[in-house]
């Protein structure tokens, strides 16, 4: 009974916390092409669909974070993912113990395939691309390895790209 009561106020809690909100569009959107066909998106030898979302999840997070502030006012940047091939391998031949360690060697570079879009408010392409990233000499560009984070070679590459590719400018 109490849950009854409360729905329309939830529901209007919702939409006008979604309404400001939903009319400013993000400067940086992304999709991921069919990432069932991603060579290496995974966390171990067992790894689940819910991993690869939630890494997926995790870049999309950061291209949006450091895409925003390059993008100039006005545009927007549609980036589409179409290949991820993280740094390291799963070298699950070496044993059951060793299925959830990522083996970090320069034959195995982060690779990332993607496509992207730079359009005006009225949706006027001014750039657009392919792009096969890579960067085999990650085990040295990256920071420390000793870093927590899973996608560290590949925001490094992400991050690199987005910058030579916007310019290192604020949005104005």
């Amino acid at each position: 009974m109490r849950l009854a009561r409360l729905a329309p106020l939830a529901s209007l809690l919702v939409a006008l916390a979604a309404g400001p909100l939903a009319a400013v569009e993000a400067p940086v959107t992304v999709t991921f092409a069919h990432p069932e066909t991603y060579p290496d998106l995974r966390l171990s030898c067992v790894s689940r669909d819910a991993d690869a979302r939630s890494l997926m999840a995790e870049i999309e997070a950061f291209l949006v974070a450091t895409g925003a502030p390059l993008v100039p006012a006005g545009q927007r940047l549609e980036i589409t993912i179409t290949s991820v091939d993280m740094a390291g391998a799963i070298e699950s031949w070496r044993g059951p113990g060793r299925c959830d360690v990522r083996i970090m060697k320069g034959i195995y570079p982060p690779r990332i395939d993607l496509t992207f879009r730079l359009v005006d408010d009225a949706g006027q392409e001014l750039r657009a691309g392919t792009r096969r990233l890579r960067d085999s000499s990650y085990l040295v560009n990256a920071g420390p390895a000793s870093s927590p984070d899973h996608l560290r070679y590949e925001k490094a590459l992400l991050g690199e790209w987005l910058r030579g590719e916007l310019g290192r400018g604020a949005r104005s």
